[in-house]
């Protein structure tokens, strides 16, 4: 006989939390895929959803990509972003980018060698895209910035 290994008490806001936040994740979910530009987004999506709702423990979804040839890098990434968007983690989407930095994720020198420049600049402008469809800009010293905290009625 094995001994049970005891799951963190569930709270209101555990899997709301992002993983590093909560220490570990109770589920991990890895997603494999290769050449899924057309689907990965809104199966992504509906699987973030599902487990927020239904599962009281922090969990982590990993997108696996085997050399895709296709957009899938950057629909990972958009779908990356709307899950933090939603969860709380990133608040704020500041158009044209921060001095110093990008929008969206994988947007430095490092990752942008590993994806190459097309997925980099197909990530963002997916976000951005998103962004605009969904949240009211704001002007903030003369820079468009946008509440992901507050999503247009």
């Amino acid at each position: 006989m094995t001994a049970a290994t005891a799951l963190p008490t569930p709270s209101s806001r555990a899997h709301r939390e992002p993983v590093e936040a909560t220490g570990t994740a109770v589920l991990d979910v890895v997603v494999p895929v290769f050449d899924e530009e057309r689907d990965l987004g809104p199966c992504v999506r509906r699987l973030h959803r599902h487990l927020t709702d239904a599962l009281p423990y922090p969990f982590r979804v990993t997108v696996a990509d085997n050399a895709s040839t296709d957009a899938t890098l950057a629909v990972a990434d958009a779908a990356e972003f709307q899950a933090d968007a939603a969860s709380g983690q990133v608040r704020y989407y500041v158009e044209g980018g921060v001095p110093g930095g990008g929008n969206g994720p994988r947007t430095g020198d490092q990752d942008a060698g590993r994806l190459g420049e097309r997925d980099v600049r197909g990530a963002s402008a997916q976000i951005r895209t998103w962004v605009q469809a969904h949240f009211t800009p704001i002007d903030v010293g003369g820079r468009t910035v946008y509440d992901l905290g507050a999503p247009m009625s």
